[in-house]
C-alpha cells in the first residue's frame, strides 16, 4: 500500500493556505488593516503553529490511530460518535463554501455565459473522481499543482516589483494595531486549516514522521513570507482604496507582469488562473477527504466509494439551493467564518488534548485502597 511522505504533506499545507489566501487575503486584510495589511500573515501564522502543535500532541498520545479512533478513545463511544459526526459536517460544509467561491471565480473570469448548474456538476464530478484515490496519490498530484502555483506567483511578484509605489504604505499603520489585528483574523482561520493533516496522518510513512515537523515549520514560514509579498505587491501597485474594493486584486496586477526585455506577457492571468483552480479543487478534496475518512471509520467500512458520492453531490446540490449568489459566502467568510472556523479547527483539537490529558491523569491516580495501604 502506498503511503504519504512528508514532502507531499507539506505541500498539502501550502496549497490549503495559499490557494485561498492568494486571491482573497489582500482584499479582506486591506479592508481592515489598510496599508499595514502586508503584515497580516505575521499575526496569523501563530494559529498555524498552534493547530499543528495540538494535532501533533494527539498523534503522539494516540500513534497510528485515525481521527475517529482517537475521538472514541478520548470521549467514549457515545460522545465520541457525536463529536466526529459534527466534525464531518463541518468539513463537508467548509468544502461546500470553497466550492461556491470557486464557482463564482470561474463564472467571473472564464465561463461568463455558462449555466451555474453545469459548471457545478462538472467541478463536482472532477472532485468525486479524484476523491476515490488514496491520500498518497492526491498528495503527489497536489505537490505538482502547488509547485506550479508557487512558480507562477513568484514570476508575477518579481515582475510587478518595478510598479510598486512606496507612497501607498504611508502613513505607517494607518488603521492602528486594532485594524492590523482585525486584518489577521480571517487569514488565521486559513492557517489553522492545517488541522486537515490529522485526517491523513495515519497514512504517513513511519520513517517520514520525523521529517514532517521540520518540513511543516519551514512551509509555514515560507508561506507567510510569500503572502506578505503578495499583499505588499497588491498594495504597492493598486493602492489601498482600489485593493479594498476589488474582489480579486491579485489577478488585477497580472496585467503589470512583464517578461523579457520590457515585453509584456499576454494573458498572464490565464496562466495563473489554471493552477489556482486546480489548487482550489484540491483544497475542496482534502476537506471532503476528511469527512469521508470519518464516516468510513465510524461505520467500519473499507472504502470511500460508498460515501464520496453522497458527500460530493450533496454539496453540489446545496451550492445551488442555499448559495445561489456568491455574495452570501463572501459575507459569511468575512463575518461569521472566523469564529466558526477557529472553533472547529483549533477549539476542537484543543478540547481533544485537554480531555485526553484529564482522562489519562484520572487513570494514573492511585486508588483509595492503594492510598490506605
Amino acid at each position: 500500500m502506498q503511503q504519504l511522505d512528508a514532502r507531499s504533506a507539506a505541500w498539502i499545507v501550502f496549497v490549503v493556505i495559499a490557494s485561498t489566501a492568494t486571491l482573497y487575503l489582500p482584499s479582506i486584510s486591506i479592508q481592515q488593516a489598510q496599508n499595514a495589511a502586508w503584515l497580516s500573515p505575521v499575526l496569523a501564522v501563530p494559529f498555524g503553529f498552534l493547530t499543528y502543535g495540538l494535532i501533533r500532541a494527539l498523534r503522539r498520545r494516540h500513534p497510528g490511530q485515525s481521527f475517529t479512533a482517537i475521538a472514541l478513545a478520548v470521549f467514549g463511544p457515545v460522545v465520541g460518535r457525536v463529536v466526529v459526526i459534527v466534525m464531518a459536517a463541518f468539513l463537508w460544509q467548509a468544502g461546500v463554501i470553497i466550492l461556491r467561491q470557486l464557482l463564482g471565480f470561474i463564472k467571473t473570469f472564464i465561463l461568463l455565459e455558462s449555466p451555474l448548474p453545469v459548471v457545478d456538476f462538472i467541478l463536482s464530478l472532477t472532485i468525486w473522481l479524484a476523491l476515490r484515490n488514496r491520500a498518497s496519490v492526491l498528495g503527489r498530484v497536489n505537490q505538482m499543482v502547488g509547485f506550479a502555483l508557487a512558480a507562477l506567483l513568484a514570476i508575477l511578484l518579481v515582475n510587478t516589483t518595478p510598479d510598486v509605489h512606496m507612497s501607498a504604505f504611508t502613513p505607517w499603520l494607518e488603521s492602528g494595531w486594532k485594524g492590523l489585528i482585525r486584518g489577521a483574523i480571517v487569514p488565521a482561520t486559513w492557517y489553522s486549516q492545517i488541522v486537515l493533516l490529522i485526517f491523513v496522518w495515519h497514512e504517513m510513512k513511519p520513517d517520514e514522521a520525523a521529517l514532517l515537523d521540520r518540513r511543516i515549520i519551514w512551509t509555514l514560514l515560507w508561506t507567510t513570507l510569500f503572502l506578505m509579498i503578495v499583499n505588499f505587491a497588491v498594495l504597492g501597485v493598486l493602492g489601498v482604496q482600489e485593493s479594498a474594493r476589488s474582489g480579486f486584486p491579485t489577478l488585477e496586477i497580472t496585467r503589470y507582469a512583464q517578461l523579457g526585455v520590457g515585453a509584456q506577457l499576454q494573458r498572464f492571468d490565464i496562466l495563473f488562473i489554471i493552477p489556482w483552480i486546480w489548487a482550489a479543487i484540491f483544497k475542496i478534496i482534502f476537506f471532503y477527504y476528511g469527512a469521508c475518512a470519518i464516516i468510513r471509520d465510524l461505520l467500519q467500512h473499507t472504502t470511500f466509494d460508498a460515501f464520496s458520492s453522497a458527500i460530493v453531490f450533496s454539496g453540489a446540490g446545496v451550492v445551488l439551493v442555499v448559495f445561489p449568489k456568491a455574495s452570501i459566502t463572501s459575507y459569511f467568510i468575512s463575518y461569521d467564518w472566523p469564529t466558526y472556523g477557529l472553533f472547529f479547527q483549533i477549539g476542537m483539537p484543543l478540547l481533544f488534548v485537554i480531555t485526553s490529558l484529564v482522562r489519562s491523569r484520572k487513570l494514573t491516580l492511585p486508588t483509595h485502597a492503594g492510598d490506605s495501604s
